[in-house]
């Protein structure tokens, strides 16, 4: 089961230490309007984390 976790105005930073230890699918609305998707898989994503305004988190247990 997948649950999507909405983590509000967050940093990379503080985004990688919440959810080191996670496997999921994560969205940013990065600045300037430019939408990311990837994945993230304990710690490491597929081709990086931006800033962004607010970040989308779907964790998969």
């Amino acid at each position: 089961m997948s649950t999507a976790l909405l983590l509000g105005h967050t940093s990379p930073h503080e985004f990688m230490n919440n959810n080191i230890h996670r496997t999921g699918i994560f969205y940013q609305n990065t600045p300037g309007g430019t939408n990311h998707i990837d994945l993230w898989n304990k710690g490491k994503s597929g081709s990086g984390i931006y800033m962004s305004e607010e970040v989308w988190f779907w964790y998969i247990k």
